[in-house]
């Protein structure tokens, strides 16, 4: 009797053990959802992909919402557009969290020309990160050529994939450039996919879309 009463509370032992063991992995990992439902810590402004990521970092204090600049820095950012040119609707601009930094804070180029920010140029509907001084967090600036989606696997094109030595891109001026990817990248509110050829201007960083035939005037030019 005494043997399994020595028994048993060695199996609890154990058992608590183990829980302990487990709860202070899971409170070192903090495995989180990949969710982007940011909130904003209010004490330092800094904001986090959700409520999740919030806790683990010891944060009590939030609010639902990414944190955001005032007004007068978001303005700074990108003022009026040059020539009054209207503002253009970008699809789903800033559609996902900064990897790198999740506290990053997108603000995307509403004109339809090239805008530069702090040595950065910027397309239109391309997404500069800043953080809450309006400075730009460069790990989280895109580069078409060697970025990819977090998380997207790389891929091995086939043999039968189009290339850029035979693709074509009507809606393309001579001067473009072209790159095949590996990966899946969202880009200026576009997802690129991986083992196509992708026409961009080197300058902007703008991609042109492929689809769409060169007018008549731009064909004669080149």
């Amino acid at each position: 009797m005494a043997r399994r009463s020595f028994a048993n509370a060695g199996l609890l032992l154990a058992i608590f053990a183990a829980y302990g063991l487990a709860t202070a992995l899971a409170q070192d990992t903090c495995i989180c959802p990949y969710l982007y439902d940011p909130v904003c810590d209010i004490k330092t402004g800094k904001t986090y992909s959700n409520a999740c990521f919030a806790k683990c970092a010891g944060v009590d204090a939030v609010k639902a919402g990414a944190c955001s600049l005032d007004s007068s820095r978001r303005n700074d950012i990108f003022p009026a557009c040059p020539g009054n040119l209207p503002v253009v609707r970008c699809m789903q601009p800033c559609s996902k969290p900064c990897a790198a930094d999740p506290s990053a804070i997108c603000v995307a180029n509403p004109c339809g020309v090239l805008l530069t920010y702090r040595g950065y140029k910027i397309g239109a509907c391309g997404e500069v990160w800043v953080n809450t001084k309006g400075d730009v967090v460069d790990a989280c600036m895109v580069d078409i050529t060697t970025s990819c989606d977090g998380g997207a696997p790389r891929v091995m094109c086939s043999l039968t994939s189009p290339t850029c030595a035979t693709a074509t891109c009507p809606g393309a001026p001579a001067s473009a450039k072209c790159i095949v990817k590996n990966c899946q990248l969202t880009y200026q509110g576009q997802t690129l996919s991986p083992c196509t050829p992708i026409f961009y201007n080197k300058v902007s960083g703008e991609v042109y879309d492929c689809t769409a035939p060169l007018p008549r005037r731009l064909l004669q030019k080149q």
